[in-house]
């Protein structure tokens, strides 16, 4: 999904789901607030971590659990989003879920660009980490 893809890095295929959102009539501005809500789990399970526990440990503990086919995606993720990166990610996707309140015409705008950032950001940190 666009979620998983913005923090994967596919830039493409997130600028290419986004416009099929739009082109079916969706709204792509309300795509920040699940991906929001992604991001702060991610910090949960990345502060559970550096509480001593393993990636494996943290992703299979979490509650609400994790559907079992997510595992390793969100266990890729937690390997290429460090804490200070989710929490700017967070701080972006917050900032783009406000904006997009304050403005019913510039909300879908926005999300248009949110993910896509965030994705460009996704795709720098897995190159630094390959």
């Amino acid at each position: 999904d666009v979620v998983d893809a913005a923090l994967k890095g596919d830039v493409e295929r997130v600028e290419s789901l986004l416009v099929r959102m739009t082109e079916a009539g969706e709204d792509a501005g309300q795509v920040a607030g699940p991906c929001y809500r992604h991001v702060v789990r991610l910090q949960e399970l990345h502060l559970a971590i550096e509480r001593g526990q393993t990636p494996d440990q943290a992703v299979r503990g979490a509650k609400p659990v994790i559907f079992f086919k997510r595992i390793q995606e969100i266990a890729a993720q937690l390997k290429a989003w460090d804490l200070a990166e989710l929490m700017s990610a967070a701080a972006t996707l917050s900032q783009a879920i406000q904006q997009g309140r304050g403005s019913q015409g510039l909300g879908k705008a926005i999300g248009m660009r949110s993910l896509p950032s965030i994705a460009q950001r996704g795709r720098t940190l897995r190159a630094r980490n390959i």
